[in-house]
C-alpha cells in the first residue's frame, strides 16, 4: 500500500519586530471605457448580416418558387 504522505503549507509568513511600521502600497484605479467593446461589435453586425441572409434566401424563393415569406408571388 501507498504510504501517507504529510503535505506542508508552501505559505511563508514574516514576523515585523516592534516599532517597524509597515508601509501599503498606492493602488490606481482605472475606470473602463464606456460605450460598445469590440465584442459587442461583433455581436451586433453578426445579428446584421444572419437577418440579411434570411431575407436574400427568402427574396429567392419568393421570386423563383412563390414560396417565400416576405416576397411571395401570387
Amino acid at each position: 500500500m501507498a504510504k501517507n504522505r504529510k503535505v506542508t503549507s508552501t505559505k511563508t509568513t514574516t514576523k515585523t519586530a516592534k516599532g517597524d511600521k509597515r508601509t501599503t502600497s498606492e493602488v490606481e484605479v482605472v475606470e473602463e471605457k464606456k460605450g460598445m467593446g469590440w465584442e459587442g461589435g461583433v455581436a451586433v453586425f453578426t445579428t446584421i448580416v444572419l437577418l440579411a441572409a434570411c431575407l436574400c434566401v427568402d427574396y429567392d424563393l419568393g421570386h423563383k418558387f412563390g414560396a417565400g415569406m416576405f416576397f411571395k408571388q401570387p
